[in-house]
């Protein structure tokens, strides 16, 4: 079957598709086993020579990244989720009440989860 696809700037496959949406798409003939990878995976492959190749490295760098960032996420949740027991210490401090949670072990907590956060963007980053 006929297919037609255009490149990103790097090489990879930018968008496949079954009909000539503009002129630039540039045109290959595939089977449907390998349209159907196409799509599914179009993202992590280059055309060299004729052939639509899948570049494992690519894919799994992408995955990696991909979980970095959802890891971040979850960790600058985790983050904010605890700033209410800063602000109640901090107004417990004003009042001079008694802190109502553990500031130190709150505060080496949060010094944790922001030293991971960091680590990871910039391994996001490099």
């Amino acid at each position: 079957m006929k297919i037609y696809y255009t490149l990103e700037l790097d090489g990879y496959i930018h968008i496949v598709s079954p009909s000539r949406d503009f002129p630039f798409y540039k045109e290959a003939e595939v089977t449907d086993d390998e349209y159907q990878q196409l799509l599914s995976q179009h993202k992590h492959m280059k055309y060299i020579d004729g052939v639509f190749i899948l570049d494992e490295v690519h894919a799994t760098n992408q995955v990696v990244s991909t979980y970095r960032q959802y890891e971040i996420a979850r960790l600058k949740e985790q983050l904010s989720g605890s700033d209410y027991k800063m602000i109640k210490c901090i107004e417990a401090t004003l009042a001079g009440e008694t802190l109502p949670y553990d500031f130190t072990a709150l505060r080496t907590e949060r010094e944790s989860l922001r030293k991971q956060i960091n680590e990871l963007e910039q391994e996001v980053l490099e």
